[in-house]
């Protein structure tokens, strides 16, 4: 039986809409066209928030793993290796590889890109991006699947270690759960001390595995939390009588987390945990609270959009590359920012576009094998 949380596809649609805001900050504004003072000093503090989409992100992947792991585990006290990567290549592989060789096509291949580029095609697209590599078409077109190669690094070792803990749990029982908790506690604390001593370095921050574990270890976390049976119907109580006050604790922490990104070594590595309390607040939202009998359009669109959220990461690049190039040969006043409104509206529609057609004619293919 598949388990689908209808609400988190809304979460994963705003995630993707600051990635795709800060894109459009980075891609097409142009800094030297403006006179504003404001806008040049508190322009990246507002527009460029892309890392924190990207760690919602990883928080639910983290998150829905370890679930439907658990969940897999209680039903049939057993986990499948073999269906766990199934059902992960079914659900990654068709559009990554897409996307990366439809990129490779439009930028002219390797042979015109003498950069580590290739890397993609092993999911090493990260170790490549941390490397600071110039900003080419073909970097642009495809930068955004490094996140998916941190996400394949860590499923192929996380169907494993689950093995190993459920071989372990049946032979010396809840002592191993407390180790193996103790030993993510002591990844967690690591991955958190590395951002910290490269505060400096954000190509490492941004890209490096490392430095992205806190969101899947903390997401990895919860769901072992929410999976506890003796928890299970106090905390969905506790979530359904004090909703309006995680609304506003994942409002609240999320406008805290973009603040402290900024603020030295200290801020770059803990905001991570900050982010991590607004996305739990809005995943147990997801999980206890009732679905409604009647959803607005608004609704309807975001958990749509949510859904074909995969296609909308992985080619919104090929929008803007493609749009800005189109304005760049026709508009001498592009970078101003009724240009840029226009172009941002141009590639919202475009890459939506582009991730219904991948979502019904190739995604959905794959998905009914699942």
């Amino acid at each position: 039986m598949k388990t689908y949380f209808p609400k988190l596809d809304s979460i994963r649609f705003y995630a993707f809409l600051l990635v795709f805001i800060s894109h459009i900050y980075i891609f097409c504004y142009h800094v030297s066209t403006t006179t504003s003072f404001w806008f040049l000093d508190k322009g990246p503090k507002i527009f460029a928030h892309g890392e924190i989409g990207v760690h919602i992100f990883f928080t639910l992947s983290g998150f829905l793993i370890m679930f439907l792991a658990i969940r897999e585990f209680k039903t049939s006290s057993s986990f499948s290796i073999l269906n766990f990567f199934r059902r992960r290549i079914l659900r990654i592989w068709p559009v990554y590889f897409l996307a990366l060789s439809v990129g490779m096509l439009v930028a002219g291949g390797l042979t015109t890109d003498p950069t580590c580029i290739h890397r993609f095609w092993y999911f090493l697209g990260n170790t490549c991006m941390a490397t600071g590599v110039a900003q080419s078409d073909l970097v642009a077109l495809v930068g955004p699947l490094w996140s998916v190669s941190v996400e394949e690094q860590f499923y192929v070792a996380f169907p494993f270690l689950f093995a190993l803990c459920i071989f372990l749990f049946k032979k010396w029982g809840k002592k191993v759960a407390c180790i193996f908790g103790i030993l993510a506690m002591l990844v967690l604390l690591i991955s958190l001390y590395q951002r910290y001593v490269h505060s400096e370095d954000w190509n490492y921050i941004s890209y490096a595995t490392v430095s992205v574990l806190p969101s899947l270890f903390l997401g990895m976390m919860l769901a072992v939390g929410v999976s506890i049976e003796k928890w299970k119907d106090r905390l969905g109580l506790w979530v359904r009588g004090n909703s309006r006050f995680l609304k506003l604790t994942a409002f609240g922490f999320f406008l805290l987390s973009l603040y402290i990104k900024f603020e030295q070594a200290l801020g770059v590595s803990i905001y991570i945990v900050v982010l991590f309390v607004s996305t739990m607040s809005m995943i147990l939202l997801s999980l206890y609270l009732p679905v409604e009998e009647k959803v607005t359009k608004l609704q309807s669109a975001s958990r749509y959009l949510g859904r074909i959220s995969y296609g909308l990461y992985a080619y919104h690049m090929f929008a803007i590359v493609g749009i800005k190039h189109l304005f760049d040969s026709f508009d001498t006043n592009n970078g101003t920012l009724p240009v840029l409104y226009m172009q941002a509206i141009l590639i919202f529609g475009v890459t939506i576009l582009l991730a219904h057609l991948s979502y019904r004619y190739v995604e959905k293919l794959f998905l009914r094998l699942k």
